[in-house]
């Protein structure tokens, strides 16, 4: 139990601290974008820290796995550095015992990313484009008012101000597409997208019309009127990354099978690479700190684009998904095969084999 707490708590504390540092440097090139957004008043200044947040959690989970895997390396590294595994092995705890401690770890880790994947990384994305959205008809409405009249196709109108709650106030408007005048005001009005397109929706509206060079006109009064702004309704546009995992699943697109296979790789990357990670930590007499760190990242990075060739050839047809999403990992699992073959040595190997089976 005290091996079991010392590399859990270890990978714990390295594992975060690595985390935060990729989250870090990766959040501050998105935030110059978002910055950029907000200067030119597409976002607000108060919607700029919230879609950080959402973009530094979706970044935090992708990345977990490569934060693991740096993290096994880092921990173990120091460990045989330190003699530490020696004198664990002398005790009579080999490798097996290690992976034992580690996966007291790994397995948590994992099963909390399979569900951050699944459902935070889509809320996040879909909270994400919805601030957008909100934002943008925002921008909208203050393209609309300038203190003057402002004309959009057959409507001149007047806004005196808008809330924080995008709530109009003292509209005025005149409509050009009769022959007759007609004259709209209202003291406040929304910006709704209703069937049809999108519309400046006015409450406890007064329409006054009559014909020009007469003196009777006409006065309505109205709970609710409306003046079309666009005839293409303005949704928002939510990306394949925010879809939910149902959703994804009664798809039958290949994108969505691509997407659900981009997922599935962050709780089964950090299973593999915590695999992997065990024997590319150890210490050769002659090769520094954390001898095998370069071969490491080799590993690291062929995994990474072979992921992403493999999600290609599933978007492509080329491969089924089952087959695209397998084939990835059963090459890593000959590679930890080749791996552990370098760790014990082939002598050792070959004594074992003529021991076990010599008779």
């Amino acid at each position: 139990m005290v091996l079991d707490k010392m590399i859990a708590w270890e990978l714990f504390k390295t594992a975060l601290s690595v985390l935060f540092v990729i989250v870090v440097i990766l959040v501050g090139q998105k935030f110059s974008k978002v910055l950029r957004q907000a200067v030119e008043g597409q976002v607000s200044s108060e919607a700029v820290m919230q879609i950080v947040g959402y973009k530094a959690l979706g970044i935090g989970i992708n990345f977990l796995p490569a934060a693991i895997f740096i993290a096994v390396l880092v921990v173990l590294g120091r460990m045989y550095r330190d003699h530490e595994i020696d004198a664990i092995a002398s005790g009579g705890a080999g490798v097996a015992r290690i992976y034992q401690s580690m996966a007291i770890f790994l397995l948590p880790v994992s099963l909390v990313s399979l569900c951050l994947s699944l459902w935070a990384i889509p809320w996040a994305e879909s909270n994400i484009v919805e601030i957008q959205h909100q934002d943008q008809q925002q921008f909208e409405l203050r393209g609309l008012i300038s203190g003057s009249f402002r004309q959009h196709g057959d409507l001149n109108f007047f806004i005196e101000d808008i809330d924080e709650n995008n709530r109009m106030h003292n509209i005025f408007a005149t409509n050009k597409k009769t022959k007759d005048i007609e004259v709209i005001n209202a003291e406040y009005g929304q910006l709704e997208d209703l069937p049809g397109g999108r519309y400046i929706v006015l409450q406890d509206a007064e329409r006054v019309s009559g014909k020009p060079g007469q003196v009777d006109v006409v006065i309505e009064r109205f709970d609710k009127y409306g003046l079309l702004l666009h005839k293409e309704k303005k949704l928002p546009s939510y990306p394949i990354e925010a879809l939910s995992i149902t959703e994804l699943w009664l798809g039958s697109s290949l994108r969505n099978g691509a997407e659900i296979q981009r997922r599935l790789t962050i709780p089964l990357g950090i299973l593999m690479l915590g695999l992997l990670a065990v024997p590319l930590a150890q210490l050769t007499p002659r090769g520094g700190v954390y001898g095998n760190v370069t071969v490491a990242f080799l590993i690291y990075f062929s995994y990474a684009n072979l992921q992403h060739f493999s999600q290609g050839w599933l978007l492509k047809g080329v491969l089924p998904f089952w087959v695209s999403f397998m084939w990835v990992y059963v090459l890593m699992m000959g590679v930890w095969v080749v791996l552990m073959l370098r760790f014990f040595g082939l002598p050792w190997i070959k004594l074992l084999y003529r021991q076990r089976f010599a008779k």
